[in-house]
């Protein structure tokens, strides 16, 4: 065996053996010594982690939906633009990148304040996540259009359509699986994010009048005061093994896609 080769195998050991472990706890009663589904029925019977699941889901989702529809609509403008124009919008997009996410949850924090908006809810917080996910996905899909032939487009507005009709026919079919990967990209951005929601949360969602919580924040407020509830370990299993459907769903139908182009 090659010492690259056993790198690689310590790499995957080291990033998956932690998420196996806990799923083969969920499944594993340490007192008894049973495999069992006690912590799956427990989780689903567990009122305030099934709210923060809900908050976390729906809040993941409609902020990736309104990043990709901005993210994309970003990408095709500037596609059309000067190459100098394009520097200096790329360049601000990339400070975004770098900027670390207390940066983001504290400038957005100060500018709600200062446009009068003393309380915070879900759209400050849906605010936030849109501007976590929005330079990842710009950056997702613009490299595919630098490779799209812009003849295609022109000849589409020579056979009469209009530039939208040419937008929707043309390009965004040659960008589709870009959109759908750093939709995908954003909703786990979304779900992981701590520091933002934190600081920009407020009433709201499926939470009430209360503050809203999501698995990360309901976490970290379990573990100030207790230790990890042990349903935590089921949902764990559950976000792991929906990652890897959806991985897996998303490569066989690109893979899919490939065999039709070899076909054609």
């Amino acid at each position: 065996m090659k010492l690259s080769d056993l790198y690689v195998y310590l790499f995957f050991i080291s990033l998956y053996l932690p998420i196996l472990w806990i799923l083969f706890l969920s499944f594993f009663d340490v007192e008894n010594e049973i495999f069992t589904f006690s912590l799956y029925s427990d989780l689903f019977n567990n009122k305030e982690i099934l709210i923060a699941v809900a908050n976390s889901f729906f809040l993941a989702i409609s902020s990736s939906f309104i990043a990709v529809l901005l993210g994309t609509s970003g990408a095709i403008g500037t596609f059309f633009l000067k190459y100098d124009y394009v520097k200096i919008i790329e360049s601000i997009v990339k400070m975004q990148m770098a900027n670390v996410e207390i940066v983001i949850a504290l400038s957005l924090s100060i500018m709600f304040i200062f446009f009068k908006i003393s309380s915070f809810s879900f759209f400050t917080l849906l605010i936030g996540h849109i501007c976590l996910s929005l330079p990842f996905i710009y950056f997702f899909i613009k490299p595919k259009l630098i490779k799209f032939d812009l003849n295609l487009y022109e000849e589409s507005l020579d056979l009469g359509c209009t530039p939208i009709k040419a937008i929707r026919k043309v390009i965004l079919p040659h960008i589709f699986y870009d959109i759908l990967s750093s939709f995908m990209f954003s909703v786990m951005l979304s779900l992981d994010d701590f520091v933002i929601t934190f600081f920009l949360r407020g009433p709201g969602l499926f939470s009430g009048f209360r503050n809203i919580e999501t698995i990360s924040t309901f976490a970290q407020s379990k573990i100030k005061k207790s230790p990890i509830p042990p349903e935590l370990k089921a949902l764990t299993g559950i976000y792991f093994l929906f990652s890897l459907i959806c991985v897996i769903i998303f490569f066989l139908i690109k893979r899919n896609k490939r065999n039709n182009h070899v076909k054609s």
